[in-house]
């Protein structure tokens, strides 16, 4: 008999594109960005997408200032709660969508 569960079996779509010329993104338990490293780039991005992340919206080389700004600047008005923050390796930041019953 084998150990093989799907329930930690994750499907993951890469698209090679132009995020900021896609009219849109399917819903999505998590969206990860990384990209052009600064804060125009990541302030569109996460205002064109991040709407999309059901559960988790992460980051990678939140180290540099610009990026990490970037996803400040967007959380502080969204429902969002920082749940992981590591500055080593250029940087990771991760957030989980708090429902606003969960707010209270």
């Amino acid at each position: 008999s084998s150990n093989f569960s799907w329930r930690w079996c994750w499907l993951f779509i890469f698209k090679k594109e132009s995020t900021l010329e896609t009219e849109t993104i399917e819903s999505t338990d998590l969206l990860f960005i990384d990209t052009l490293h600064t804060y125009d780039q990541v302030s569109k991005e996460l205002e064109l997408h991040a709407h999309k992340a059901n559960k988790y919206l992460c980051g990678h080389d939140t180290a540099l200032k610009e990026v990490r700004d970037a996803f400040y600047d967007y959380v502080k008005t969204k429902n969002f709660q920082k749940i992981y923050d590591e500055p080593c390796s250029h940087g990771f930041i991760c957030y989980k969508k708090i429902e606003i019953d969960d707010m209270s």
